[in-house]
């Protein structure tokens, strides 16, 4: 994997530590960021890093994809994903869309409507309550914003696909 560092010899204190047998969740998280974001720190690539450009740089936006896909029914704003992935929110916007042909905002309510479809063609839940399970606590906005997406309201789309 690479050469250990004996930190012994810089703090005694760790000499009788055991190494770590595997990395936790967080360390592969944060290891794979070191590993390929680090070079796009805020957007802008450092001068040091060999690194390929912005669009071919898949991971964080594959992760950000993930955690969407995972989370899409919460809270979430720009900025509180950002932090989730440690990243710049203007940069994860921009590589989002770059990877993915849609911005986050979009993604999210896409995501939401369709999952809201799914629902309404197999549930018997109302409309209010799919609204609040995809994330929605407002039903008058879901059935405008289910409406645009959809050219149908959501009681004419279980009408038609029920």
């Amino acid at each position: 994997m690479g050469r250990s560092i004996d930190l012994s010899a810089i703090d005694p204190k760790v000499a009788g530590l055991a190494p770590a047998e595997e990395l936790s969740a967080e360390e592969s998280f944060l290891n794979s960021l070191l590993n390929d974001d680090i070079p796009y720190i805020n957007g802008r690539k450092c001068s040091a890093a060999a690194c390929a450009p912005l669009e071919s740089c898949g991971s964080s936006a594959e992760m950000i994809h993930r955690y969407l896909d995972e989370n899409y029914y919460r809270d979430i704003s720009l900025q509180m994903l950002a932090d989730v992935v440690f990243l710049n929110s203007k940069y994860i916007s921009e590589l989002f869309k770059k990877k993915y042909g849609i911005t986050i905002t979009g993604y999210i309510a896409q995501r939401r409507i369709s999952d809201a479809c799914q629902m309404l063609a197999d549930s018997n839940m109302t409309v209010v309550e799919i609204s609040e399970r995809v994330g929605y606590n407002d039903p008058k906005y879901f059935t405008r914003l289910f409406k645009r997406i959809n050219g149908l309201t959501p009681i004419q789309y279980r009408r038609l696909y029920r």
